[in-house]
């Protein structure tokens, strides 16, 4: 069936047989997907967010006022919300991706002849949203009917402990909101990556109809260590147009984001499928897995014991495989080293926003250098453009002093640890215990190389205050008296540590901020070529 409305009658002249765009660079290609769905994907959740808030101070204000919460009520606002939100932002991805697809395949088919493309965009789009979104009503409703039974079944039971009113909707409050977030960052990946699959395929199917082009699809997975190894073994195959592709758990799925390939198919897919011609040459070669810093290390720098080779090792080998992908798919630093006397002063080490890494690559066990470059990747979220910020922010600034999810995180690990206000000092004598142990002098001594980072996350969060009066390592009150030091240390610190097996420890302890930190790597990975 021809998605689009009735064919010009321009295309009685001539139909064009081929699609030829020649070479077609898979990587590159999935790559401006994601950062197409990851942006409308943020809009998105943001929006779903906003509305699960509305609706959870409903829920609180009845509780408060002595009313039980009507469950019929709240899940008919949850679908509505849902549905209205979904459809807003998927006629925009709609309209986006015929947009880009005319521009593209207006310089292919220029050069054989010149004919405008035979499906009415205003009407397609119309249809394409109404059909989308009528196939997502029941998954939207199983949404709202489960999100609702675990906030009713959660009062209910705060409610028989006898907590009070207001302990419970604090209760409430505190729990749902990580949850509600973290739900809505979810139906927006899922919503929006299968929207893009569906509009891709009307948009294809349109255009192969109208044109009378023979066009092939070829499936192109994101390959790392989060991908399904179904759709890992996917990559690279080829069908026609009209043909499903055949996954290997027996279901057929016409693109990506295809119902009919089931949930174990779907959810967190981050697939695509490039559309071509079948002489087209598709490239989809994977750099090696290693960081290159070919030329980034001055000659006046390199010694015997500081190579090039040195910092490709540790920021290949110390950071996990998603810091690894970002580092190679952001502008990479250079570097230099600060000696004094002829000895290494890994205390100036230091980063310069302009893109210079200023520490021998082995300082403290290569420790500094996945700080330093922790600031480096902090100011590329935001020069990029691969984050939420985007646009909005301000130029020489950076992620963490501009996101108010890590300003929010910073002051919810702050609280959560007792690390302002009366219980300041009890608290960080408790994390001078954790971190700490005394030497036979008296001296205090990290008990871990790697606590270092964690200290001075401790020392941010007090504000310098471990630093200046209690000895932790750190940058003491004077610095993060500093506008903005306070989060790009705490993000820098975050990075060096995110490999380290006290990772596990610093979710449990500083659960937001790991969460936030995650959460980043995850958003820029998807929208950065």
């Amino acid at each position: 069936m021809n998605i689009g409305a009735a064919r010009r009658n321009t295309f009685g002249r001539k139909q064009i047989r081929q699609f030829r765009q020649g070479r077609v660079n898979a990587r590159k290609y999935l790559a401006q997907q994601k950062r197409m769905i990851s942006a409308r994907s943020r809009r998105l959740q943001k929006k779903l967010e906003t509305s699960f808030r509305k609706d959870l101070r409903i829920i609180i204000s009845q509780v408060k006022a002595g009313v039980t919460p009507s469950f019929g009520a709240s899940v008919a606002r949850k679908e509505r919300e849902i549905e209205a939100t979904v459809r807003s932002e998927t006629r925009k991805l709609f309209n986006t991706i015929v947009e880009i697809n005319d521009e593209k395949y207006e310089r292919v088919f220029t050069k054989q002849v010149d004919l405008g493309f035979g499906f009415s965009r205003p009407e397609a789009v119309a249809r394409w949203t109404n059909e989308f979104i009528q196939n997502r009503e029941i998954i939207f409703a199983g949404i709202s009917q489960s999100m609702t039974r675990k906030i009713l079944d959660d009062i209910q039971e705060l409610d028989a402990e006898g907590i009070g009113v207001d302990a419970l909707a604090r209760q409430i409050n505190r729990k749902y909101s990580g949850i509600n977030r973290r739900r809505a960052a979810l139906i927006a990946r899922t919503e929006t990556h299968n929207a893009a699959g569906y509009g891709q395929h009307n948009y294809h199917k349109s255009l192969s109809s109208d044109l009378g082009v023979s066009m092939v699809k070829q499936w192109v997975a994101t390959l790392d260590a989060r991908t399904r190894s179904s759709h890992a073994q996917m990559n690279g195959t080829q069908v026609s147009m009209d043909e499903p592709f055949m996954m290997p758990n027996g279901r057929e799925m016409q693109y990506v984001g295809d119902p009919d390939g089931g949930a174990a198919n779907v959810i967190n897919c981050r697939c695509a499928i490039v559309y071509i011609d079948a002489e087209d040459n598709v490239e989809d070669e994977i750099q090696e897995n290693r960081m290159d810093f070919s030329g980034k290390l001055p000659d006046r720098f390199a010694t015997a014991n500081n190579t090039l080779a040195d910092y490709e090792d540790v920021m290949t080998n110390q950071v996990t495989q998603k810091q690894l992908r970002l580092q190679k798919r952001l502008a990479t630093p250079t570097f230099a080293t600060f000696f004094k006397n002829g000895k290494d002063k890994g205390f100036y080490s230091h980063y310069v926003g302009e893109g210079q890494v200023t520490t021998t690559a082995r300082n403290r066990g290569g420790q500094t250098l996945t700080h330093e470059y922790g600031h480096h990747i902090d100011y590329r979220l935001i020069k990029d453009e691969v984050t939420d910020i985007g646009q909005r922010a301000t130029a020489g600034r950076t992620w963490s002093e501009q996101s108010p999810k890590f300003k929010a995180a910073i002051r919810s690990d702050r609280n959560t640890n007792g690390l302002s206000g009366k219980t300041k000092q009890e608290n960080i004598l408790r994390w001078q215990n954790k971190l700490y142990e005394r030497s036979a002098s008296g001296r205090l001594e990290l008990r871990k190389p790697e606590f270092g980072n964690y200290s001075d996350i401790i020392d941010a969060l007090t504000r310098g205050d471990s630093f200046s009066d209690y000895g932790f390592w750190g940058h003491g009150r004077t610095y993060y008296g500093k506008r903005g030091m306070v989060p790009k240390e705490i993000f820098a610190n975050l990075y060096s540590l995110r490999k380290t097996k006290y990772w596990p420890d610093v979710k449990k302890n500083l659960p937001e901020l790991a969460q936030a930190f995650d959460d980043v790597i995850d958003e820029a990975l998807d929208a950065a070529i």
